[in-house]
């Protein structure tokens, strides 16, 4: 490359990192797919006409952007399949009581999970009028007007209570036992039930 090649070069480097800085303020710690085609095409444009690149290192490269295009694709569908599990665990949360990060206001919330939205960013919960990521949450609670009688009306009093018996005549007994006795058989595609005489 000769010296003009390389202020250009330079002079591109530059201008990228500037807007990068402009948007986010600080640069990517990796490089996404178009990325590295940017820098592949920039180095073929800048390239010594009279030592042009060597093809092993031209496929070399076109590999790692095949690899890097294959595990970025494979990193959106582990996303999507992880989509329902988030979605279960958010839907679990509501009406119990969690504590979070709440990055836009870059506070810590802590109150009564009242919803779930998918966002573009994945799914969120909402509580009060923060919406936090799962990964967010650092405790979970039951709420402090949480009282185990209003979800399970079976209490201790009614596990005591026996239930009403009475002696049943041997006929009745007998009855019973054939009408309630039965065999279950399969063969094939077929199933069989029929009741046991004795």
């Amino acid at each position: 490359m000769s010296g003009e090649d390389v202020a250009k070069a330079q002079f591109q480097a530059n201008e990228v990192n500037a807007k990068l800085k402009a948007k986010k303020g600080k640069l990517p710690s990796e490089l996404d797919k178009d990325s590295f085609l940017k820098l592949l095409v920039a180095e073929m444009r800048h390239q010594d006409p009279t030592q042009p690149m060597n093809d092993r290192e031209f496929i070399s490269q076109m590999a790692q952007f095949s690899s890097l295009e294959q595990m970025s694709n494979m990193n959106q569908s582990i996303e999507k399949m992880l989509l329902p599990s988030q979605s279960g665990e958010a839907f679990s949360l509501i009406g119990k009581e969690v504590e979070a990060v709440d990055f836009a206001s870059q506070q810590i919330v802590r109150g009564l999970v009242s919803g779930v939205v998918y966002r573009q960013d994945g799914v969120k919960v909402i509580i009060g009028s923060a919406e936090v990521s799962l990964n967010d949450i650092h405790a979970v609670y039951l709420p402090s007007n949480y009282r185990p009688e209003q979800n399970n009306p079976v209490t201790k009093n009614d596990i005591a209570v026996k239930p009403e018996t009475k002696d049943i005549p041997p006929q009745e007994k007998q009855n019973a036992a054939e009408a309630y006795s039965m065999n279950a058989f399969s063969k094939g595609s077929w199933s069989h039930i029929e009741p046991v005489r004795n």
